[in-house]
């Protein structure tokens, strides 16, 4: 795997996705109509023996190091295709920092490199609670697309102030 050329994997994807949308694969929409893509985080590697520079890393109750690598990913959801528009490798501690990238950080980072490859890749983008935070959904307005972010623990006060005012 090491011996892998990992920029011309990358063009040959950008490739496909922008085939894709000039092909008009997505005229019709993926759920009634409108565009519609996932973002979410996914665990790619984990070890506790090996590492490399590109490890996140994480030590468990009993003291252990486990060394990871996680990715923020974009793909579409509804109707068939289903294409991974993008992903993102989270970053590992960088200068005095004592925090790995979070998944927020990497998701904003990868929607402005989907706006900038293909402009207006979807109508609405779908996340989990993590999600739910103004910056995020501000960066996806910025973009003129539409944010849908499934919240369901109802002690957060996001939710009761939303339960309230609907």
């Amino acid at each position: 795997m090491s011996s892998f050329d990992i920029d011309s994997l990358n063009g040959m994807h950008e490739h496909i996705v922008k085939t894709a949308f000039r092909n008009k694969v997505f005229k019709n929409g993926t759920i009634d109509g409108l565009k519609v893509a996932a973002i979410d985080g996914v665990e790619v590697f984990e070890s506790t023996k090996k590492s490399c520079e590109r490890c996140l890393t994480r030590v468990d109750k009993q003291g252990v190091t486990h060394y990871f690598h996680k990715a923020v990913v974009y793909a579409t959801v509804g109707s068939d295709p289903h294409i991974v528009l993008g992903y993102e490798m989270l970053e590992p501690k960088k200068d005095c920092c004592d925090k790995d990238e979070g998944e927020l950080t990497g998701g904003k980072r990868l929607i402005r490199k989907l706006y900038k490859q293909f402009h207006h890749f979807a109508d609405v983008i779908v996340a989990d609670a993590l999600y739910c935070r103004a910056t995020w959904i501000k960066e996806v307005v910025l973009i003129g697309m539409d944010a849908v972010v499934r919240v369901k623990d109802e002690r957060l006060h996001i939710v009761k102030d939303a339960l309230g005012l609907y």
